[in-house]
């Protein structure tokens, strides 16, 4: 499942939001990154391999300042393009 990640003003648990992530199994390098992204205010777009259930995922984020938003494949697409037009 493809989710955007957004930190909110609040985030802060960089060490609880890794483990958030690292429990539905992405790469441990790639749970870093996204990590490191998001207390740089970035806008990160991951692929989550394992969701037993999607609304637990994005409550516990947004318990730790990060906004989950499920993408759709059409929208993975627009935001790939975009990003190649900058």
């Amino acid at each position: 499942m493809r989710y955007l990640l957004r930190a909110e003003p609040s985030f802060a648990k960089t060490v609880s939001a890794a483990q958030v992530l690292a429990t539905r199994h992405p790469p441990l390098q790639a749970t870093t990154a996204v990590v490191e992204r998001l207390i740089e205010n970035q806008d990160v777009t991951v692929e989550i391999p394992e969701v037993e259930g999607a609304e637990l995922l994005e409550s516990e984020l947004g318990a730790l300042g990060i906004q989950a938003i499920r993408l759709k494949a059409a929208e993975v697409v627009k935001q790939q393009d975009l990003a190649r037009s900058h």
